[in-house]
C-alpha cells in the first residue's frame, strides 16, 4: 500500500487539550505508513519542539491573530508543496484557514476537528463556519455534546460528523506514592492535610470562583487541615488570588502557575475538583481518573460522558458553590468511598479511554478516506 500523505494544520502548538491530542496522534503515526507534516498558524510552542525532535517537519506562519491574504497565500504554497492526501485541521482559526487554502490547493480530503469552544464564538464566527463547512469531507468531534452542537446549531450533516472521544496513556498517568511525597514535601503539606486540587487553564470557563466560594466552609469544617492546590495559568489567575486574599483564605491556597509535572501534582491531591461551566472532552479529568483521584465534576457536556455518577466520580450542577462544598466534605468524611471511586475511575480509563484505542480509530478513518482516492 502506498504511503499516505497527511498534513496537520493547527492554530497553536502551545500547551492545550487539542494540541496534546495532536501530539499523541503523531507519536503513534510516526512508524506507520504515513508521511507527516505539521503547520501552525501561531509561532511554534512546546509541542512543536517535541514533534521536531522526532524528525517530523513543523512549520509556522507566525500569525498572532487571523491570517491575512499574504499569509493565506503562503499557506496555499506550503500545502501545494507537500501535496497531502488529507489535510486535518484543529481549532477554529486553523479550520477556517484550512478549508479555504486546502480547497484552493486542490486537497481532496479536508477534515476539521472543532472543539467545545465553538459554543463561545460570536455570531459572525459561527456564520463563517456554517458557510465554509461545505469544504469538509468530515468533522471529527471529541465528544457527543460537540457533535450535537454542530448538527443542531451549525447545520452539519449527521453522517459527516463523527465522534472519536479523547484518550490518554493510562500507564503514564498511574498514581505514584513517590511523587505524592515529593510534591507534598516541596509544598510543605503535612501528611494529615487533605488536598483538593484543580489543574488546567485558569479562566472563567473553568468556574473556579465557585470552588473558592465553597472552600470557606470546608476550611472551617476541617479545622484548617485542608489545602487547595490550583495548578495552571491563565487570565483569571490574578483575580482568583485577590479573591482568596479578600476572603481571608489565601494561606490555604497554593497557586502554582504553569507546571509540566501534572502527574505528580495529581498524585499529591486527595480529591480533584472540576467546576467547569463548559467543556468538550476534558483531558485533565481523564488523567485525574487514571491517577485514581476521585473527581467531583460539573454535569456538563463531555464531563458527564466520562463520569458515572457516584461510581467513577461525582457529578454536580454547574455554578453551585453549596453543592461543591457538600460533595467535597462528603468524600473527605468517607475515605473508603473516595478510594472506591478512584479505583473504579482508573478501571474505566483502562477499558474505555486508552490513547491507543483512540489513535487506532483515527488511523482507520484516515485509511478509509485515502482508499476513496
Amino acid at each position: 500500500m502506498r504511503e499516505i500523505r497527511l498534513m496537520f494544520l493547527i492554530t497553536s502548538t502551545y500547551t492545550g487539550g487539542a494540541e496534546k491530542i495532536l501530539w499523541e496522534i503523531i507519536k503513534r503515526l510516526k512508524d506507520k505508513n504515513f508521511a507527516i507534516k505539521i503547520c501552525s498558524l501561531k509561532p511554534k510552542g512546546e509541542y512543536a519542539d517535541k514533534i521536531e525532535k522526532m524528525g517530523i517537519e513543523v512549520s509556522s506562519l507566525n500569525i498572532r491573530t487571523f491570517p491575512g491574504f499574504r499569509k493565506l497565500f503562503s499557506l496555499i504554497k506550503e500545502i501545494s508543496s507537500f501535496k497531502p492526501d488529507i489535510l486535518h485541521c484543529f481549532l477554529y482559526k486553523a479550520i477556517q484557514a484550512g478549508r479555504v487554502t486546502g480547497r484552493l490547493a486542490g486537497v481532496k480530503h479536508i477534515l476539521s476537528s472543532p472543539r467545545t469552544n465553538y459554543r463561545t464564538k460570536n455570531v459572525v464566527f459561527l456564520k463563517t463556519d456554517r458557510f465554509l463547512k461545505r469544504f469538509d469531507s468530515s468533522a471529527i468531534c471529541e465528544s457527543l455534546s460537540t457533535r450535537d452542537f454542530l448538527i443542531t446549531h451549525l447545520g452539519y450533516q449527521p453522517d459527516k460528523a463523527i465522534t472519536i472521544p479523547n484518550g490518554i496513556d493510562v500507564e503514564e498517568w498511574k498514581f505514584s506514592e513517590e511523587l505524592r511525597k515529593k510534591i507534598r514535601k516541596e509544598m510543605e503539606i503535612d501528611d494529615e492535610i487533605k488536598v483538593i486540587g484543580f489543574a488546567g487553564r485558569i479562566d472563567r470557563q473553568k468556574g473556579l470562583e465557585y470552588l473558592l466560594d465553597a472552600s470557606l466552609e470546608i476550611i472551617k469544617e476541617r479545622k484548617g487541615k485542608v489545602r487547595f492546590l490550583i495548578v495552571g495559568e491563565g487570565n483569571q489567575l490574578d483575580s482568583l488570588k485577590k479573591m482568596a486574599d479578600k476572603m481571608g483564605i489565601s494561606e490555604f491556597y497554593i497557586f502554582t502557575g504553569f507546571r509540566n509535572d501534572i502527574k505528580a501534582t495529581l498524585s499529591a491531591m486527595d480529591i480533584f475538583a472540576f467546576p467547569s461551566l463548559l467543556e468538550g472532552m476534558p483531558n485533565v479529568v481523564l488523567e485525574a481518573m487514571a491517577c485514581e483521584r476521585p473527581v467531583i465534576g460539573t454535569e456538563i457536556d463531555g464531563t458527564k460522558e466520562i463520569i458515572d455518577n457516584n461510581y467513577t466520580g461525582i457529578l454536580i450542577p454547574p455554578a453551585n458553590s453549596e453543592i461543591i462544598q457538600k460533595e467535597i466534605l462528603r468524600l473527605l468524611d468517607d475515605e473508603d468511598k473516595a478510594a472506591k471511586i478512584g479505583k473504579a475511575a482508573r478501571k474505566k480509563m483502562e477499558e474505555k479511554f486508552s490513547i491507543d484505542a483512540m489513535v487506532e480509530r483515527y488511523i482507520e478513518f484516515y485509511l478509509s478516506l485515502a482508499s476513496r482516492g
